[in-house]
């Protein structure tokens, strides 16, 4: 089966009516913190996150936990919008200029017009803390992954953390 899981209540309720409509697919839902979930070790053939990673106080906390997870030789890819360094060079500089526009002229007055715009506001702040790809790459090593690689997406403003238990 699949498990779902998240720290809030709301974002549950909502996937468990849509997973409603899906029978042929056996659904579980769990709220927990993403870096204390309470599954047993090894328990897990693989794992997803989308766009969570980054909101998680303790980025590398989390990470441990998903490697705890994991039965050896298990994969995992955790997908969000890419911290850009402007610093590293013109082309990163010009990268994180333009994930700002995208975010502030796009990304955020798409979802007002939707009436989620507290939903979305955020995103730029919470890039600033996001660790880098070295860094993330970093994180999850130390949390004792085997193979760990990043690949930029969408330009390099999203990325993709592929990992190996």
């Amino acid at each position: 089966g699949v498990l779902g899981l998240d720290a809030a209540a709301a974002p549950l309720v909502l996937a468990r009516c849509r997973g409603d409509r899906q029978p042929w697919l056996p659904l579980d839902w769990l709220q927990a913190d993403a870096t204390a979930t309470g599954l047993a070790s090894a328990s897990l053939d693989g794992a997803t996150m989308a766009y969570g990673l980054r909101n998680l106080p303790d980025p590398a906390a989390a990470l441990q936990e998903l490697r705890r997870l994991l039965r050896p030789g298990a994969r995992a890819a955790v997908l969000d919008f890419r911290h850009i360094e402007a610093q590293l060079s013109w082309d990163e500089g010009l990268r994180q200029r333009f994930q700002q526009l995208y975010l502030r002229q796009v990304v955020v007055p798409a979802a007002r017009f939707s009436g989620l715009e507290a939903q979305y506001a955020y995103l730029e702040r919470s890039l600033e803390r996001f660790p880098s790809a070295d860094r993330l790459c970093a994180l999850a090593q130390q949390a004792g992954f085997r193979a760990v690689h990043h690949r930029p997406l969408a330009a390099g403003l999203m990325g993709l953390l592929e990992l190996e238990a």
